[in-house]
């Protein structure tokens, strides 16, 4: 359960770090 959740944590860090990313290209 605990490894799961890090797994999954760090897939949607990861997810928003490239978000976060494309948001500021897009409004730049």
């Amino acid at each position: 359960m605990m490894r799961q959740r890090e797994k999954i944590t760090r897939r949607v860090n990861g997810k928003n770090a490239a978000l976060s990313a494309g948001n500021g290209k897009e409004k730049g």
